[in-house]
């Protein structure tokens, strides 16, 4: 599956490329695994200043993107 990621700039896009290669992914993978390592952490109970702005989503879209996650596991 293809999918766009909006809104990145360059610099943002080439450090995400050295990252996953350094790790022997592909960008899809590594972007993946830091998502759900990120969730993973916040479920232990630790935050991360960087997201504890959160805008919360509408419940409609919070359902699609749940359904998604679910299907790619």
């Amino acid at each position: 599956m293809n999918i766009s990621v909006k809104d990145i700039d360059e610099q943002a896009w080439r450090q995400i490329r050295i990252e996953s290669i350094k790790h022997g992914m592909n960008t899809g993978e590594f972007i993946a695994k830091a998502c759900l390592e990120h969730v993973k952490h916040e479920e232990e109970g630790h935050s991360c200043e960087f997201f504890s702005n959160k805008r919360t989503l509408k419940t409609d879209r919070r359902d699609v993107m749940q359904r998604s996650l679910k299907r790619a596991r």
